[in-house]
């Protein structure tokens, strides 16, 4: 029932994501985080939400955090490479 929920709650915070309702979607991603911290999925979510509105800095601490839960996830450690290389 869990992976059920969490996966809902992507999927409303991507909906969110779409309609540029950014704020709520983050504050989804949070919560569904918060419950379910080593879901990788939330991780890579809120990345790109924090890419759309165009916050670097945010978006890499996002993918730190995700690290620390899956160091070997190979889209977490492309956004990170990529977010280093764009900032320098």
């Amino acid at each position: 029932m869990e992976e059920y929920s969490r996966d809902v709650d992507l999927r409303i915070a991507n909906i969110f994501r779409l309609q540029r309702k950014y704020v709520l979607a983050i504050e989804k991603l949070n919560d569904l985080l918060s419950r379910n911290p080593d879901f990788v999925n939330g991780y890579i979510e809120m990345v790109g939400v924090y890419m759309d509105m165009e916050d670097p800095e945010s978006a890499l601490q996002v993918v730190n955090q995700g690290l620390l839960q899956y160091p070997n996830n190979q889209e977490l450690k492309d956004a990170q490479s990529n977010l280093i290389y764009c900032s320098t």
